[in-house]
């Protein structure tokens, strides 16, 4: 999908992977790292995963290897991406990134796409995590993955 998901289109991904028995994966990507969630059995919770560090891996092929091996790994059956629109809600050159970075994950027609807006995704994540008394230390670590579980319908 190339346009921002609507209800209607959050109701047929979450539907496809009822369906099909599979998980609805949540990715916020960062320029660092990658925020990773997964929709539990019955979609009606996001349990994070991890942040996927891209700057350890030793090239972007092995990078998108892995993020599709996360794929194969958690049965997913769908993918909602995070759009980093900027204040006025408009796509600005991130989410172009974000777009050609998902377009080179190349997960392919059997696996629906949909992005939605993320804007204040990490603010709401950070101040979750305060609210739990959380460490500044280990906020750093877990406010990516979330985000991410933030994005998952």
């Amino acid at each position: 999908s190339s346009t921002m998901a609507d209800g209607a289109v959050l109701s047929a991904l979450v539907r496809h992977a009822r369906a099909t028995r599979t998980h609805v994966l949540g990715i916020d990507p960062g320029t660092r790292r990658v925020g990773l969630a997964i929709s539990t059995a019955d979609i009606r919770q996001a349990l994070p995963l991890h942040a996927v560090d891209r700057t350890a891996a030793s090239s972007p092929e092995e990078h998108i290897a892995e993020m599709r091996s996360l794929v194969s790994t958690h049965s997913v059956g769908a993918v909602v991406v995070g759009l980093p629109l900027d204040s006025l809600g408009k796509e600005g050159p991130q989410c172009r990134k974000v777009r050609h970075y998902v377009k080179r994950l190349g997960f392919g027609p059997k696996l629906p796409v949909a992005f939605l807006d993320e804007r204040f995704t990490t603010c709401v994540s950070r101040h979750a995590l305060f609210d739990f008394n959380v460490s500044r230390k280990r906020q750093e670590r877990l406010v990516d993955t979330s985000a991410a579980g933030i994005i998952l319908p």
